[in-house]
This record gives C-alpha cells, sequence and structure tokens, in this order.
C-alpha cells in the first residue's frame, strides 16, 4: 500500500501568460512513532479518523460488545473471506480510512501481540464524516463490504478499484482483550499487489489551473473544497507575493519576476496537511507563451522591438509614412493578438474620410472651421434656432453664429422646407435669416428648414437644422412684441394689473370711483407715459369726487338722474306736484351743492297766490281775463278795455 507522510516534494512550476498552472495540492500526514489514540471511536458515528495509517495504533481493550455484525458474504468473490460473519464484537474502535490514490486495496491487519483480532469494512462514502455514514446506528447501514471472524493473529482485506477521495469505516474487534498495536501493511496473501493509497482526509483537490504574469492583478490561490469549508480549518498561505494568508492572495507585481515558494498548511477533519510550491512569474507582455526577454516583438504589433517606439502597446509602434499618425494607432492598447496591426493607411481616425488623420487635420469635418473654433470638431454640426417676430414686421436673426459653419463666400444657405408662409430671406456672407410674417401666422410658432454647406471641399459638406419662428404682435408699436412687453398698451399700468392690457383707454379704477382711471386717453393713443389719472378719470358735473359715470345724482339736486329731466343741471329735475314747474327751479343752474334742491311747495312764483305757480296758472293775477288777454298779467286792477271806453275793465 502507499501511504502518503508530511513531506511532499517541491515541484516548479512556471507561469508564462497565458499558460496554465496546475499543481497538485497532495496535503497528507504523518505521525511520528505509534499512533496515540487517545479518544478511541467506541462508537460508529465517533470513528476515529485515520490521518496517518501506516502508523501502528493501539487496539481497544474497553470498547462495547456491539453484537453481530451483518454478512460480508455478498463480496465473497472479490473479498475472498472465509469466516464472513462477525458474530461478536467485544472491545469494538471504529476507524475512518481515506482513499488517496485510487487502485487495488489490498492489506494486512495485523497486530504485535499476535492475538486475536476481528474485522468489518464498510464504504465506499463520499466523505469522512462518520456521523452522516453512520446514520445512528451501531453500525453503519447495510452489510460490510469485507469482514473476517478468523481467530487467527492477520486478517486480509480486499477491497478492489477504490476511488480516489472514497472514505470507508473500519471496526476492529479486540476479541482477546490484550493490549496489542494494529498495523496495516500493504499486499496480502489472498489477493496479491495493493495498488492503492490511503492517507489522510483530502483537503485540496489535485490540480489547481492558476495564470500569473507580472502585471496580472492579485487572485486568490483556489482549493477544494474551498476556503471556509466547515471540515477545513486553519488555512495559511505563506511565502513571496501572498498578500492574504487566509485567502492565499498572491500578488504577482508583490513577488515580483522570479521563482517564489508559497507554503500551504491547514486542518482536514482534524489532520494537519501541508504542502509547499515553486513559482515562477516572468513578464509576457503579449501572452504568447515568449517571455519578453525572448521575444523580438513584445506587444505583438507587427513591427520588432528595435523598430517600435513602445515595444509594449500594441497601439504605439512607427510612423513610416511621416503624417503624424502612428501606424499602429486603430490597434487598442490592450489587443496583443499576434497579426501586423500597423497600417500606414489606417493609421488614426479620419473623421471626414480625406485622406488625413485626425490628428494631423486642421479641420477634421471638413465643414470649414479650424478644430480649435469648432465646437463640434468631428462632426459638421448646424443647431436649431429659436426666435420672436412680430407680424408684418421684418425680423432678422443670424443662424450661422451657433452653427460648426462660418458664412462667407464658400459657405451656401438653402431653404429646404418648413411651413412659414411669409417672406424668407437667407444671407450666406453675413449668416443672416430675415423674414415677415403674414396676419394668419399671428399666434403661431412657424417653422423654416435650411440646409449649409462648405462648398470649399468636395464633396460639399453640409448640415440640416431648423429656425422655430414664433410670430406676435405689437399693440404699441414700441418694438416689443407682446409676449415680452410689460405694458402692451403703453398706458402705464402693467398688463398683470390693467383691465384690457390691449387698450390705453382702459386700464384699472384705483381710487375707486367708478371710473377708468385711462378713461381720459383715447383708445389710440399707445405713446409712451403714464395715461391713467385718477383725478381726471371722466366727467364730474357736480364736483363731489364722483365722476358722472358712477355718480347717481350727477347734478347733486337731490333727484336720481334716472328721474331728472335734465341730470347734469341743478335747476332742472322734474314736475312732481304737476303744478306746471319744474320742482327744482328755485336752485340756480351752477349751485351743485349736496343737498335737496327740489321744493314743490317753492317751484316757482304764484303772483295770485292760489297755489298754481305763474308758469302754469292760467291767470296769474286771478283778475277773470286769461294772461294771454290780460294788459298787466300780473295787476289784478289791470286786464282790458273790452269795451273800448278807454277805461281797463279792471280799474
Amino acid at each position: 500500500m502507499n501511504f502518503y507522510p508530511l513531506a511532499i516534494p517541491r515541484s516548479s512550476y512556471y507561469l508564462n501568460l497565458p499558460r496554465i498552472l496546475v499543481f497538485t495540492l497532495g496535503l497528507f500526514l504523518v505521525v511520528f512513532g505509534t499512533q496515540n489514540l487517545n479518544a478511541q471511536g467506541t462508537t460508529c458515528p465517533t470513528a476515529e479518523i485515520l490521518c496517518t495509517p501506516n502508523a501502528a495504533f493501539p487496539a481497544s481493550t474497553s470498547g462495547s460488545n456491539l453484537g453481530a455484525v451483518p454478512t460480508c458474504s455478498g463480496n465473497q468473490v472479490v473479498n475472498k473471506c472465509s469466516s464472513c460473519t462477525v458474530n461478536s464484537t467485544p472491545r469494538s474502535a471504529f476507524y475512518t480510512l481515506t482513499v488517496v490514490e485510487p487502485g487495488d486495496l489490498f492489506l494486512t491487519l495485523s497486530n504485535s501481540a499476535l492475538v486475536d483480532v476481528d474485522f468489518a469494512i464498510w464504504g465506499p462514502f463520499t466523505s469522512p464524516d462518520a456521523v452522516d455514514n453512520c446514520n445512528g446506528g451501531n453500525f453503519p447501514p447495510g452489510n460490510p463490504f469485507d469482514c473476517s471472524y478468523d481467530p487467527g493473529p492477520t486478517e486480509q482485506i480486499d477491497i478492489p478499484n477504490v476511488k480516489r477521495g472514497e472514505s470507508y469505516i473500519l471496526l476492529i474487534a479486540n476479541y482477546s482483550g490484550i493490549s496489542t498495536n494494529i498495523t496495516l501493511v500493504p499486499n496480502n496473501a489472498g489477493s496479491g499487489v495493493n495498488t492503492a493509497g490511503l492517507g489522510g482526509p483530502l483537503a485540496f483537490s489535485d490540480t489547481q489551473t492558476q495564470q500569473f504574469a507580472l502585471n496580472s492583478p492579485p487572485s486568490n490561490l483556489q482549493t477544494n473544497p474551498a476556503i471556509g469549508d466547515p471540515n477545513l480549518s486553519n488555512v495559511n498561505f505563506s511565502g513571496s507575493g501572498i498578500t492574504n494568508a487566509a485567502n492565499g492572495t498572491f500578488d504577482p507585481a508583490i513577488a515580483g519576476l522570479g521563482t517564489h515558494t508559497v507554503t500551504v498548511t491547514g486542518d482536514s477533519w482534524g489532520c494537519p496537511v501541508t504542502t509547499t510550491l515553486d513559482v515562477v512569474v516572468e513578464l509576457d507582455t503579449d501572452g504568447d507563451g515568449t517571455p519578453d526577454s525572448t521575444d523580438t516583438d513584445d506587444d505583438n504589433d507587427g513591427v520588432l522591438d528595435g523598430s517600435d517606439t513602445d515595444p509594449i502597446d500594441p497601439s504605439v509602434c512607427q510612423d513610416l509614412d511621416g503624417d503624424g499618425c502612428d501606424d499602429c494607432s486603430e490597434t487598442s492598447n490592450t489587443d496583443f493578438s499576434v497579426g501586423n496591426n500597423f497600417d500606414t493607411d489606417n493609421d488614426g481616425l479620419d473623421s471626414d474620410g480625406d485622406g488625413i488623420c485626425n490628428d494631423g487635420d486642421p479641420d477634421d469635418d471638413n465643414d470649414g472651421t479650424p478644430d480649435g473654433s469648432d465646437p463640434n470638431p468631428l462632426t459638421p454640426t448646424a443647431v436649431d434656432d429659436f426666435a420672436t417676430m412680430i407680424q408684418g414686421v421684418l425680423g432678422n436673426i443670424n443662424i450661422v453664429s451657433n452653427d460648426d459653419f462660418s458664412p462667407g463666400l464658400n459657405t451656401t444657405i438653402t431653404r429646404i422646407g418648413g411651413d412659414a408662409s411669409g417672406i424668407v430671406a437667407l444671407d450666406n456672407i453675413t449668416g443672416e435669416l430675415a423674414y415677415t410674417a403674414t396676419a394668419g401666422e399671428v399666434g403661431t410658432t412657424v417653422t423654416i428648414l435650411y440646409r449649409i454647406c462648405n462648398t470649399a471641399v468636395s464633396p460639399n459638406v453640409c448640415a440640416d437644422a431648423t429656425v422655430n419662428i414664433t410670430i406676435d404682435t405689437d399693440t404699441d408699436g414700441d418694438g416689443t412684441p407682446n409676449s415680452t412687453d410689460t405694458d402692451d398698451d403703453n398706458d402705464g399700468v402693467l398688463d398683470g394689473d390693467d383691465t384690457d392690457p390691449l387698450d390705453p383707454s382702459v386700464c384699472q379704477d384705483l381710487d375707486s370711483d367708478g371710473c377708468d382711471d385711462c378713461s381720459a386717453t383715447s383708445n389710440a393713443d399707445f405713446s409712451v407715459g403714464n395715461n391713467f389719472d385718477p383725478a381726471n378719470d371722466g366727467l364730474d358735473t357736480d364736483g363731489d369726487g364722483i365722476c358722472d359715470a358712477s355718480d347717481t345724482d350727477d347734478d347733486n339736486d337731490g333727484v336720481l338722474d334716472g328721474s331728472d329731466t335734465d341730470p347734469l343741471d341743478p335747476s332742472v329735475c322734474q314736475d312732481l306736484d304737476g303744478d306746471g314747474c319744474d320742482d327744482c327751479s328755485a336752485a340756480s343752474s351752477t349751485d351743485f351743492s349736496v343737498g335737496n334742491n327740489f321744493d314743490t311747495d317753492n317751484d316757482g312764483l304764484d303772483t295770485d297766490g292760489d297755489g298754481i305757480c305763474d308758469d302754469g296758472d292760467p291767470d296769474n293775477d286771478n283778475d277773470g281775463v286769461a294772461d294771454g288777454d290780460d294788459t298787466d298779467p300780473l295787476d289784478p286792477s289791470v286786464c282790458q278795455d273790452l269795451d273800448g271806453d278807454g277805461c281797463d275793465d279792471c280799474s
């Protein structure tokens, strides 16, 4: 049988990117002298793991008798058992064996006192976990693969074709009870040569794939099972380039070029494990497997290092055609693929396709504007414009000032569309667009699509853009469109406070007298100034501070205008008593003082005192002669001479 002690042959691994590092972590153990098992597995679930099964270990002298073991006769063809049922198991002890090398497991079980010991072995199991493998019973479930109840001092274990990583549970019963040391010896007389190997539980996988170069980023050495597995503990990586001992992080940049030794230690299922390896780090810029030290073209750009201006950058090599652009500039600085990466005809970006790479071209997009003053040096660009113009008034906007192009003789500006219906004029020398809007466009935004071209190059370089013009009115004609004018009618009252912001004769009633403060202004007077005047905002006949428009008695005669026959004359109002005399006739036509000027009892002269004023009395002096026939209608003693006797008839 092959056994694997603590000392592992050192191996060297060369890590020339992109070569794969494959190494074996055979972390197997040795116990120096006789293995001391003070805590033997006296029950199946507590089976002792044999870290070094080649070392002698004591048989139990005090374990329980667990009774008979199921027969192993089912495998008699291969295990060659003769006493195939262990009928009694006094002083039992359980152990776990792990296969570290595949092959035929043919062992001789012997003991130092040459007394009677018996055995049974179960498996294979996928892990050395005895609790899982025993499933809570005195023995593992099912029949043992091999067993022997022979009374002799030696037994034969035969398990052909074992696999690496398999575990087996071994029961040894010390039938005699005498103190003795057990040994497992490779080969036996019955089956022949042992080709399998036993060792401690496998801590790490056979191989590990890892890739390093001097300029590679730090990475962790991988283990299987992974770091953190509950059955793998106390793992420690040490050596040059290790930056994290617990995770095994290796940094080639810290280690540097050369050979570096890494030591890995830990515990697997309680068994100490260790290994060492040598790692050789070399610089291989292009990852072609040939170190830079012997590579004639380190960056694989097709230019030999001696002629290469930067031999480790595939995007930099030479300027063979002298156009100011590196012949490898079209290659990524991380593209180390094999090939001729340099190309004098394609050695840099040529945005305008004029055969001159951008690095040597003063106008990369051929729009006529040098790159230094071009806001978009790689793309000929025309930018949309926005303006507000007044209907009926010629408006202008420079549409080239925000474009990449420059106005001049080599520039053309052409209308190519849009819905504007007014008169459009485009000037390639000044870069201006002039427009006169129609009446039907007021309140809308019209568009003019144009194309601007640099005709100094062939083919011409052009770009398109749209001019968006909002058509507005200018009510007061001050040159500011209503949309931006804070006083559209120039009446001195801001639009937000103006009850009619487009009529200069209407604005507000600041003094709340019922008359608009701008009423003294014509509705066609848009001259600049403060047109509103609360003190002169309408006719006030009676001067009472309330303009006639809101005054219910304009002449202050005490009769409301609606009943007043002359609402503006305080001496004329009504004839309420129907006596033919105006009730206000006693007042002066210029007397606007506040009061009741009308008086039905004093509404005119009543010469004869008959209650009818003279104006409505047909005989003012009551002399019996109608006023029209009375020679003196106000003197009752004078009236007429009807009989012609020369004497007045009223004398």
